[in-house]
């Protein structure tokens, strides 16, 4: 990435920097962690689509609710 911070990379460098097992982590692993499976089948489905085109389906899926009951000690529901 020759000391490029991602931000400033555009879309198709960032898309290929983030498809890379190494850019997850700078720490020796264990060869059983490894996230190539993972990347390649995410590469498939990104292959003709934008990331910025799938900001609403990204959007709509992080968000959940958490029941707390304070007689129970804040245990979560």
């Amino acid at each position: 990435m020759n000391n490029k911070r991602v931000i400033d990379l555009n879309e198709d460098d960032a898309k290929l920097y983030f498809l890379k097992h190494e850019s997850y982590c700078s720490e020796l692993l264990p060869s059983y962690f490894n996230f190539e499976v993972v990347l390649k089948k995410i590469s498939e489905y990104l292959e003709n689509t934008k990331l910025s085109d799938l900001k609403k389906e990204i959007t709509t899926e992080v968000n959940y609710k958490l029941y707390t009951n304070k007689d129970g000690e804040y245990s979560w529901r």
